[in-house]
């Protein structure tokens, strides 16, 4: 095992295959640097997020309401770094049919989520 401290990684870049799609050829990230806290309190106030809400919707499999995952109002600069042109981000699921099988959600930027 190796304890990884700091922003020290245990290996050179040119060992890391480079992602597709890199403009410049050099290593691209495939995260983001920057988070944030997800606080569950009745302290807080209405946010730029919503986390697992009830959706308007029902699964087409099981026929169970779906969940709204994550809502992202893209508007809020907090979310700038998702580079999408729309106001907001709705990803939903179910819960039941995702224990058992990959499912896939249709999304679009303006709140559309089936």
């Amino acid at each position: 095992m190796q304890i990884i401290v700091g922003n020290e990684i245990p290996f050179k870049n040119e060992t890391i295959p480079l992602i597709p799609g890199g403009r410049d050829g050099n290593r691209k990230s495939l995260f983001y640097t920057d988070c944030y806290p997800l606080v569950n309190s009745a302290q807080c106030a209405a946010g730029p997020l919503s986390i697992i809400k009830k959706h308007e919707d029902k699964c087409p499999w099981c026929g169970v309401r779906l969940t709204v995952l994550f809502d992202f109002a893209l508007t809020d600069p907090v979310f700038g770094f998702f580079n999408f042109k729309g106001d907001r981000l709705r990803v939903s699921t179910c819960h039941i049919c995702t224990c058992y099988e990959n499912i896939f959600t249709r999304v679009d930027y303006t709140g559309y989520s089936k």
